[in-house]
């Protein structure tokens, strides 16, 4: 007889409900366990990769230190400078430079190079162009070039065969405009 009070002691009926309820329950928990097992590996990784990126970012930092203050020492050797620009600019390079914009009809007679302590190369060209138009075809050519810079086109002779004399700056490392 039972006056309300609930049965200590005694088991109760089994109840299928229970049991998946039971079930439905430790499933839960074990989701629960990965859930956060996955979190805290996923957590571990994100600061190892955060320690990582900060030490690259220490690294290179102290690179582009390091390089500026190498490119300060060698700004302050003009001697160093004219050697880079002579084995950057070298006669070989200027050349093939002038091949690659180098119109039909133009050919260049002499060149001379100077090196400057900037790290670039003064070039002074010797050209004979079949005709006017062939020379200013070599003109706008050398200016929208990404190798050369400062066209100062000096004398010239028309009609007819063109001879001129032309100079420009030579940078083999210019990015194009």
């Amino acid at each position: 007889m039972s006056l309300g009070l609930p049965e200590f002691g005694s088991r109760g009926q089994a109840d299928e409900t229970h049991g998946l309820w039971r079930a439905v329950q430790i499933a839960g928990y074990v989701a629960l366990a990965y859930a956060i097992a996955i979190a805290v590996t996923e957590r571990i990784d994100a600061y190892s990769l955060d320690r990582s990126m900060e030490k690259a970012r220490t690294e290179v930092a102290t690179l582009a230190q390091s390089a500026e203050s190498e490119k300060r020492t060698l700004a302050k050797s003009a001697d160093l400078l004219v050697a880079s620009s002579s084995v950057e600019s070298s006669p070989e390079r200027v050349i093939a430079d002038l091949r690659e914009i180098l119109p039909e009809g133009v050919s260049v007679t002499s060149y001379k190079i100077d090196y400057l302590p900037d790290a670039s190369a003064r070039v002074e060209l010797g050209v004979i162009a079949r005709g006017p138009e062939a020379y200013d075809r070599f003109l706008s050519a050398l200016s929208k070039s990404q190798h050369f810079r400062d066209l100062r086109p000096g004398s010239e002779s028309r009609p007819g065969l063109v001879k001129a004399a032309v100079t420009v700056v030579h940078h083999p490392g210019a990015v194009a405009r």
